[in-house]
């Protein structure tokens, strides 16, 4: 019984020693990642992200339009509105919610939310401390990129969903994402990198999502500028809007006080005398 796992053994370490390899590439790629984009310190006080880009179009349509948010901890806000469509995934911290093409809004659930939530982990983290998020990264190796080499990385998130990342071993940076968000597969590709505020944005952005392209050339970035969080919540116009009850209470007693004060100022007493004479003129009843 013995003799097989001595057998074994070898192959078992070989695994081990070759698991780690992988590891250590992956963390070495991440590494010189952060320091291509702008630095760990950079990326670390990146707060906020706003891309906004014009999409083309078949035909004479005017061009649509491309909305990227992102907000730490765990906020994004993806939208896209090309060929008369409107597409829009959400995540707004505690759950996410889409705008399909037909108009419909609605919650994400199950695994689609699961997925979205992942898109906001990953986008506002950056590849940075991932084994603090207990992400779990792995080398693939190389491969072909439209005619061009990349390193790929496999990410894997704690609930399962997973992640591929491909970059240039020349500029180290992300030059394509694969993924499934909201149910739908995704392909992104970036290009034409330019430094904001000490941070390199991709100003060319190829999106394939399910069956359909968009090409996205970006025309604004904003870095670390203030986004509320109304922007990342389920759209006001779907749910019923319930008052401030504090506000509320406040207008009813000031306009108590107001009605009170005309009261006053308009208030006065009047008196009625009742009195009777007997026929000597003498007063015999007198009533107020």
């Amino acid at each position: 019984m013995r003799k097989p796992v001595l057998f074994a053994l070898p192959f078992l370490l070989g695994s081990l020693f070759s698991a780690g390899a992988r590891a250590d590439e992956a963390q070495k790629i991440i590494d010189q990642y952060l320091k291509a984009v702008g630095g760990s310190k950079a990326v670390s006080r990146l707060q906020t992200l706003s891309i906004d880009g014009s999409v083309a179009v078949i035909g004479d349509a005017p061009p649509g339009t491309y909305t990227f948010k992102v907000k730490r901890p765990n906020r994004v806000y993806i939208e896209l509105r090309a060929n008369g469509d409107t597409l829009i995934e959400s995540y707004n911290g505690k759950s996410a919610w889409h705008e399909a093409a037909d108009g419909q809004i609605g919650t994400l659930l199950g695994r689609d939310g699961v997925e979205m939530e992942v898109a906001a982990q990953y986008y506002n983290a950056r590849l940075e401390s991932l084994a603090k998020r207990k992400v779990g990264a792995a080398y693939k190796g190389e491969t072909q990129l439209r005619g061009r080499s990349s390193q790929e990385l496999e990410l894997t998130y704690p609930n399962g969903v997973q992640w591929h990342v491909f970059f240039d071993p020349q500029t180290h940076l992300i030059v394509e994402e694969k993924a499934q968000i909201a149910g739908i597969p995704r392909e992104i590709t970036y290009d034409e990198y330019r430094s904001v505020n000490g941070v390199k944005v991709p100003y060319k952005i190829e999106l394939t999502r399910g069956t359909d392209h968009y090409s996205i050339s970006v025309t604004r970035v904003g870095v670390n500028e203030t986004i509320g969080e109304r922007v990342f919540d389920f759209p006001m116009k779907s749910q019923v809007k319930l008052p401030d009850l504090k506000k509320l209470f406040e207008q009813l007693d000031a306009n108590q006080k107001q009605i009170d004060k005309i009261k006053e100022n308009y208030a006065g007493t009047r008196m009625e005398e009742e009195t009777e004479y007997d026929k000597t003129g003498r007063v015999t009843k007198k009533e107020a």
